[in-house]
């Protein structure tokens, strides 16, 4: 007898099959999954693999279901967020740079899902899992800004059939190394993930479409400010995009943007605004994040 299947979701792709059932099902450890994988008794999209298949997005793993999953109920942490705007349906926080979206591998807590279980121990929508409630999207570790909460799996499908039609405005504050050549313009590169750090996304043309657009703000020594939109939702798109373009973001260790002597923790990518139409009232809706102080020594006065 079967249970429903574990979708694999993107963070968790690049991870050995054993591997990620020791950290996924923790009360059994690698060797016991890599012997039940062997036996036939572990199937990824149905068919029998080997412990070492490395996993990749939307994956859908299958066991037999005497083996239980552990429940992950994100925990109730003392992490205030701060409500960008709030009403029935859904409501914007003011994601921190530094703060894991959710639990994933390396980061078991202290994330903006445990943050959400303590403010709303009701619960949210659970549609991209238990311990996703209410995450309708992404924003990288160290990208602070504007991030969409939804209440209730029915707003949920809504705002995600948005993202999916690309009917929502996002828009970035970068502080990219250098002066692109044009003062505003599109990035129309393919994204894949690599093949040698499974960490780091690449422009490939086999990759999927991504396309950004950007505008210059100011100048400040070598550095840019730009507005950046996004037109497709890939991993890493701005940063991977703009590192293409030979100017990385500002303190972005990933994509070449470090130099020595930066006094940066996060690095510069923040989301500053979100528009769409309201998925229940129709009304015009629109959100925006203030630059964090992290910018400050980094972009003109009159940015601020």
């Amino acid at each position: 007898m079967k249970r429903d299947p574990i979708v694999i979701h993107l963070d968790e792709a690049g991870l050995r099959l054993d591997k990620w059932l020791s950290i996924r099902l923790p009360e059994h450890s690698r060797e016991f999954w890599k012997q039940r994988i062997l036996k036939g008794e572990v199937t990824v999209n149905g068919k029998k693999v080997n412990p070492s298949r490395s996993l990749i997005e939307n994956d859908q793993i299958e066991f037999s279901i005497e083996v239980e999953e552990t429940k992950v109920t994100p925990a109730a942490e003392p992490l205030t967020l701060k409500l960008l705007y709030e009403d029935e349906w859904f409501f914007v926080v003011d994601k921190p740079a530094g703060l894991v979206v959710h639990p994933a591998h390396g980061h078991a807590s202290g994330t903006l899902a445990d943050a959400l279980g303590a403010m709303y121990p009701k619960g949210l929508s659970d549609l991209s899992g238990k311990d996703r409630q209410g995450i309708v999207h992404r924003l990288d570790k160290d990208t602070s800004g504007a991030m969409l909460i939804a209440r209730d799996n029915d707003t949920h499908e809504k705002l995600a059939k948005l993202f999916r039609e690309q009917t929502i405005d996002r828009i970035y504050d970068a502080v990219a190394w250098g002066m692109p050549a044009s003062l505003s313009g599109r990035i129309d590169a393919p994204i894949i993930r690599g093949d040698v750090n499974r960490k780091k996304m690449v422009v490939k043309e086999d990759g999927k479409e991504a396309k950004t657009d950007f505008r210059v703000l100011s100048q400040k020594d070598d550095m840019t400010h730009l507005e950046c939109r996004l037109l497709t939702g890939r991993t890493h798109q701005i940063r991977v995009h703009l590192a293409y373009i030979d100017h990385p973001v500002v303190g972005d260790r990933l994509y070449g943007g470090w130099r020595k002597g930066l006094a940066l923790e996060y690095h510069l990518l923040h989301a500053r605004g979100l528009a769409f139409t309201h998925p229940v009232t129709g009304e015009a809706f629109s959100v925006n994040s203030p630059l964090p102080s992290r910018f400050y020594s980094y972009v003109r006065r009159e940015d601020l």
